[in-house]
């Protein structure tokens, strides 16, 4: 089964085509919904997705721990930091960051 991604990262469709490339040619489904989200936002977006390649968006641990996070496994954060995700949390909730 191929992982459905979401992708909050602003200029990844500009300066990370190789990324989104590689990832298409992997079967990956992506879905590119420029950020950063607040939490409310995010929840929704992140409901039925396996992965997301981040922006600055607030993974806060209601986030992690809600239903639409279920399915998620990885937050990888494009640019410098991720200080806007709860390490914690993900951990807790079987996220890799």
């Amino acid at each position: 089964m191929a992982w459905k991604i979401l992708v909050t990262a602003r200029t990844l469709d500009v300066v990370g085509q190789q990324a989104l490339a590689s990832l298409r040619s992997a079967g990956c489904e992506l879905v590119l919904k420029p950020g950063p989200h607040p939490a409310e936002t995010l929840r929704r977006l992140i409901d039925g997705h396996d992965a997301c390649y981040a922006s600055t968006d607030k993974f806060s641990e209601e986030v992690l721990s809600s239903p639409e996070a279920a399915r998620l496994k990885c937050i990888s954060r494009w640019g410098v930091g991720y200080d806007s995700i709860d390490v914690n949390a993900a951990t807790l909730n079987g996220i890799v960051v």
